[in-house]
């Protein structure tokens, strides 16, 4: 900031003493009518060199700035007056301006009058919402307090994620930001000198010439013809800047030529350099896919490869450079790219040897490039012709011979050039992370569809029907949100993607590293094994790598097939054997030996551990045994099943191709104006009417221009692109809708419902009760997905802590110390979050990340047990010291024995308490206490009275006191400890003489009355006793009085993909965090709380936040649809399954269910009648019916041994009998392999919509 110096001051207010003091009438009057004008601004009018301000501007300028306040004589009088010198008005203006003043300066007109010169707005000097960058994040002003010169900031990232973070900065501080941040925005000047040829375009004329002179506010164009300077014309310097255009000589044609110039070739515009290297680019004949013919390629001494590998990339940059592709010779120096596996020499400034290499290879590559290629030197080892050949011999005998075939980890692509010719027919697809490799192969193979990026950008599930590589191994994981909860190390990760790319019955051929198949710890072959069924696999010995590797190394090569439906039994692959030796490896290569092409030993490593490796057999070669070895692998691919027309095989084929990978499964598109459905890896054409096929193409259009303006808005494109999609939606649907009717309707439903996509059309319309469109939906006009925003940073541990619970829906220390800029320092995080997060005691001691919760949670549920595990731990470790403090603070307060409500039959009582109030209360002599005993059953819930006759009729207490002649005080007391009524039944003879129990309501009554007397005996009584009372206290105190209910908070959750015009309720997001958060949940609320968008939001959210895969909706079957339209319109980018009423017909069934265990779905919604028909795997019914029978035995044996009344064990006995018959049908009913069963289905969270439908479906009596 410029401030004006105490001299300065001086010498303005010594002038104005000397000057004489009188402002003219006509001066005045404008002043006041300035001052009316702008009576908010502090007014400066120049006058004699000044800017002056009067009366209340002058004591507040003087308040503000300094200086003395004068007085002036005008012609209305006297008034106070301070000022400034005129030179001075920009940094003195700017001062007053941050004081937060509106500041107007009046500048003096040669004729006496004023213009404006400046005019500062307060709202102006830091304007609300605008944006600010501070340490690499962006913040938008809330809030500016010019009293206490600070400035409150709202973090952008934060708020569009509903974080409501705030913080606050100097004023001075966030204003020199902005400032910087406006001159950044500001247009360049244009670039002229004196002698240039300009013409300006003002907005009365045009002026053209040469520029003469150019001074610090004018500029001259001399306009004459000759130049002469007499000819011109001086124009204000800004005037000039804002019509310059400036004028460019011609060019010849040789200069044209040496610049650079753009054509389209290959489909695509291309940059050349000049014209020189346009004609070469256009004369060169690039070749179309290598094949490899060379066995030996590859292979080669370290520096024979390292030169290879140079030559390669020189020729590929040459190729870049001059855009175009490579011809046949230049092929074969790409191919003999083999990577730096191996090659970590090159990479070592101290190597001498290599020293030459080394500096070759900095200067080649780029800065991401050497990085690249250097973290490459540990994986990056290329397969052999020789195994790649045994592979596909071994894809060949299934019986594979063309489809789509995936490589996800290609390199330079040898899989694809060893092709054989019997598959010549497949469209390949490959993936390649490393930017150099995946252009040379793009060169190598440009027919085929290679993506330059890592595996996990990709998803084409069930597309490929076979799938081929060496995958990378590591211990390290890859970033795939989808797969980021198994938590596997990138091979395995690799091959639990490639199965979910494979269509049903596809197969996975992959060499891999053979920890594998040997790791001890089982998760990732158990997800396989669920997934595929193993077809064998062929270990190698440790040279096969070797030649053109450089490595000595275990391999496996596993073959896979894809299953229709996840398997519910464990096969033996999944677990480690012993060979006879005590190896330690796969029990698939313990049962099959002849599978490991070598002799099982160990080495030393250079660790100094003994590892399990794979001698090469001396005599033969690996060809031969590869050759040998893939007769054993038992495997059958078909061919995609395809409904076709009964006509010719060759007519057939023009109805079936293949699969596009832009194309939905299970979903229509149109080639050629034919109508064709995809399923899996072809696409199968539908034979429909004109009329028909109308309706679908249209809905296709409809359906392609939903998922463009979707894909806008989740990757967030401007306002107006957006608006120009919508315009195209709105034409198209109105001009669908006028020509067949809504999307809707019946006709287009029939056509259209098999169509993935086709719930998403039908939430385009909002109906009426009666069906009639009330409105076109939101997407329309409105934005309705909001864009996912990535928090990559943060300030403070509270910023991080919202973070962490709305983006993993936990306190993830390691997660927020990441935010932070410190991982795995978690102190700060600790020490600031003291009492809004605790470990739990429970949790591992020496593992500082586990156990950490969030007040709310660790602060409910049983607090009184929480607080003993606190206690205990705080003994050893003061660190808990505060868990026991908040805990005792959070007991629930003690109820006293007025406060409780013991009744008799109460199953938390022990026995022995109504056994003493009997014996007291019914006085039962000393010599039959042992004859009358009371019992409790957990297993039936049932109490009893044993000797209920054993006091005989002459006892007055039990027959008259306590009890009637027909109900003795016992045969009460047992009635109402099981809360039953008294009832007492005559017996009498029917008509035909059958006998028949009728209600005595005179002897009921009085039994009634005695049951009351015993429960108020049991009142009083029960209390009675000091000692019984403290220890019921205390029971009651433990069993019903040590929850505290959890208070669900759901203000974090910031819902991604949800429709921004739909704003949840408060106790609708609280009720998602009980679903996310608080396990099994019932939603009660009212009809129309809402409860239909907190089941969707919460099955996004648990997917979301990996707490779950799939979501299964059980929905009445009515609401089915209803229930799809709500939920897309809630979130119109969710991956829906929607059943329909012939989906679980017999034929239809299995299908059905096998789309919903194989397809990558956020919800799958099914009707209730139709949920009732999947069944529960055998292993699971016999499972819940055998413990249901050992409960039942037990109750029995517990009748038996106390002597039980042979009502209840018949009763039980009849039970179980029921059970075992049950059992027996199940285990002698023939078990159908066609049978989906709901284990199978992949459903990890099932929501139920009026769940009242299942409630007591079945019960037992006791």
């Amino acid at each position: 900031m410029v401030s004006v110096t105490d001299e300065e001051l001086e010498h303005y207010h010594s002038k104005a003493e000397e000057r004489p003091a009188l402002l003219p009438l006509d001066a005045a009057a404008e002043y006041n009518a300035l001052k009316e004008q702008h009576p908010d601004a502090l007014v400066g009018f120049e006058q004699g060199g000044q800017f002056e301000f009067y009366g209340e501007d002058a004591r507040k300028v003087c308040e503000l700035v300094g200086g003395k306040l004068l007085e002036k004589e005008t012609e209305l009088g006297t008034v106070p007056v301070t000022g400034f010198p005129s030179d001075q008005w920009a940094h003195r203006a700017k001062q007053l301006w941050q004081c937060g003043e509106n500041v107007y300066l009046a500048g003096l007109n040669e004729d006496g009058t004023h213009h404006q010169t400046k005019y500062l707005r307060r709202e102006d000097y830091l304007p609300l919402g605008a944006t600010v960058h501070m340490e690499g994040r962006a913040f938008r002003v809330d809030n500016v307090n010019f009293d206490k010169d600070s400035v409150t900031l709202q973090d952008v990232a934060l708020a569009e994620m509903r974080m409501p973070i705030f913080r606050e900065a100097p004023l001075v501080v966030v204003r020199e930001l902005y400032e910087q941040e406006q001159e950044v925005m500001e247009r360049p000047l244009p670039d002229y000198k004196v002698g240039d040829n300009v013409i300006v375009d003002l907005p009365t004329r045009t002026i053209e010439g040469t520029i003469g002179y150019v001074g610090e506010t004018d500029v001259r164009i001399d306009t004459s013809a000759q130049g002469q300077s007499w000819d011109n014309e001086v124009i204000n310097k800004r005037q000039f800047e804002d019509g310059l255009r400036q004028v460019k000589p011609e060019l010849s044609d040789e200069e044209l030529d040496k610049l650079p110039i753009s054509t389209v070739m290959d489909g695509k515009v291309q940059t050349f350099p000049d014209a020189a290297d346009l004609d070469e680019a256009l004369n060169a004949v690039p070749a179309g896919n290598f094949h490899i013919i060379d066995d030996h390629l590859g292979e080669g001494g370290a520096k024979q490869k390292y030169a290879r590998n140079i030559e390669a990339i020189r020729t590929l940059f040459k190729l870049e450079q001059e855009h175009r592709g490579a011809t046949a010779e230049e092929q074969q120096v790409l191919s003999q790219y083999v990577g730096w596996g191996g090659l970590a020499d090159a990479f070592d400034p101290d190597k001498d040897n290599w020293a030459k290499e080394y500096a070759e290879l900095k200067g080649l590559l780029s800065e991401d490039e050497y990085a690249a290629a250097r973290s490459s030197t540990l994986n990056a080892h290329y397969t052999s012709p020789t195994v790649i050949r045994g592979i596909y011999d071994a894809v060949e005998r299934m019986g594979f011979r063309s489809g789509n075939i995936l490589e996800p980890s290609m390199g330079v692509g040898n899989f694809f050039g060893m092709l054989p010719d019997t598959m010549q027919g497949s469209r390949l697809y490959g993936v390649e992370l490393d930017s150099i490799t995946g252009r040379i192969a793009e060169k190598l193979y440009p027919q085929d569809d290679i993506t330059v990026a890592g595996f996990e950008t990709t998803d084409r599930r069930d597309f490929y029907d076979l799938a081929v590589g060496n995958v990378p191994f590591g211990q390290y994981k890859v970033n795939d949100k989808a797969y980021n909860k198994l938590g596997f190390s990138i091979h395995n990760y690799f091959f639990a993607k490639a199965i979910d790319q494979v269509r049903p019955g596809g197969i996975v051929a992959f060499v891999t590293s053979r920890y594998t198949m040997d790791s001890k710890d089982s998760t990732a072959r158990k997800h396989m094994a669920e997934r595929a069924d193993l077809l064998g696999a062929i270990r190698l010995p440790n040279n096969a790598f070797r030649a053109n590797a450089g490595t000595d190394v275990v391999s496996d090569i596993i073959f896979l097939q894809k299953r229709d439906r996840p398997a519910d039994i464990e096969p033996a692959w999944v677990q480690l054997g012993k060979t006879e030796d005590g190896f330690a490896i796969n029990q698939y290569f313990v049962d099959h030996p002849e599978m490991v092409l070598g002799v099982l030993s160990t080495e030393s490593t250079q660790y100094g551990r003994e590892e399990l490796t794979v001698a090469p057999l001396e005599g033969i070669s690996l060809a031969d045994q590869l050759a040998e070895a893939v007769q054993h692998i038992e495997g059958q691919y078909a061919e995609v099943e395809v409904e076709t027309p009964d006509i010719a095989d060759v007519e057939n084929e023009k109805h079936i191709l293949p699969a596009d990978p832009e194309v939905k499964n299970f979903s229509y598109t149109v080639v050629n104006g034919e109508v064709f459905y995809r399923e899996n890896s072809v696409m199968t054409q539908v034979e429909l009417s004109d009329t028909a096929k109308g309706r679908v193409t249209g809905m296709v259009e409809l359906r392609q221009i939903v998922n463009d303006l979707i894909d806008q808005q989740l990757n967030d494109y401007p306002d107006e692109d957006i608006k120009a999609t919508q315009e195209h939606l709105n034409a198209a649907y109105d001009a669908f809708t006028a020509k067949y009717g809504l999307l809707n309707d019946r006709k287009n439903g029939r056509l259209f419902e098999q169509d993935s996509s086709y719930y998403l059309l039908c939430s385009l319309e909002n109906l009426d009760e009666q069906g009639q469109l009330k409105s076109k939906a939101a997407m329309f006009t409105k934005r309705t997905i909001r864009p996912e925003r990535t928090v990559t940073s943060v300030d403070t541990p509270s910023e991080a802590l919202a973070v962490s619970i709305g983006e993993h829906g936990k306190v993830d220390l390691l997660y927020m110390a990441e935010l932070l800029g410190t991982p795995g320092e978690y102190g700060r995080i600790t020490t600031e979050l003291s009492g809004v997060i605790f470990k739990d005691p429970a949790a591992d001691p020496t593992d500082p990340e586990a156990g950490w919760q969030m007040a709310d949670e660790y602060l409910s549920g049983d607090v009184r047990a929480k607080l003993r595990m606190a206690q205990f731990a705080a003994e050893t470790n003061p660190e808990f010291a505060v868990n026991v403090d908040v805990l005792t603070k959070a007991q629930p307060r003690e109820l006293e024995a007025s406060e409780i409500d013991v009744r008799l039959g109460a199953t938390w009582l022990n026995p022995d308490i109504i056994q003493k109030f009997m014996t007291e209360t019914f006085q039962i002599p000393y010599y039959l206490r042992h004859a009358v005993k009371v019992r409790y059953s957990p297993y039936t819930a049932e109490w009893r009275v044993e000797g209920k006759t054993a006091t005989g009729r002459g006892d007055i207490i039990s027959s008259e006191t306590y009890g009637t002649s027909r109900a003795n005080a016992y045969k009460i007391l047992e009635e109402t400890l099981n809360l039953k009524d008294v009832r007492i039944y005559d017996t009498i003879e029917d008509a035909e003489g059958k006998p028949k129990r009728v209600l005595n309501k005179w002897e009921t009554m009085l039994a009634q009355q005695k049951q009351q007397v015993i429960k108020d005996a049991f009142t009083n009584w029960v209390w009675q006793d000091p000692q019984r009372r403290i220890a019921l206290v205390k029971q009651y105190n433990e069993l019903f009085n040590s929850t505290r209910p959890r208070e669900y908070d759901g203000s974090h959750i910031h819902f991604v993909g949800m429709n921004p015009e739909i704003t949840l309720r408060e106790h609708q997001r609280n009720a998602i965090a009980h679903v996310l958060y608080g396990g099994n949940t019932l939603l009660a609320h009212e009809v129309g709380a809402g409860k239909t968008y907190e089941m969707a939001a919460s099955a996004m959210e648990a997917k979301r936040l990996g707490l779950c895969q799939k979501s299964l909706f059980v929905v009445p079957n009515h609401l089915t649809e209803q229930w799809a339209s709500e939920f897309l319109n809630l979130y119109p980018n969710a991956k829906l399954l929607v059943a329909r009423r012939k989906d679980f017909e017999t034929a239809n069934r299995k299908k059905f269910c096998a789309r919903i265990a194989t397809g990558d779905y956020d919800a799958v919604i099914i009707g209730h009648s139709q949920f009732e028909r999947i069944p529960l795997s055998f292993e699971r019914q016999e499972s819940i019916i055998q413990e249901q029978i050992y409960e039942t035995l037990a109750a029995i044996n517990e009748l038996k041994a106390h002597a039980g009344e042979n009502f209840s064990i018949k009763q039980m006995e009849k039970t179980r009998k029921t059970l075992e018959t049950k059992l027996e049908k199940l285990r002698s009913d023939e078990r159908k392999d066609d049978v989906v069963t709901f284990e199978q289905l992949g459903i990890d969270r099932l929501f139920v919509d009026e769940s009242h439908a299942f409630k007591n479906c079945a019960k037992r009596c006791a």
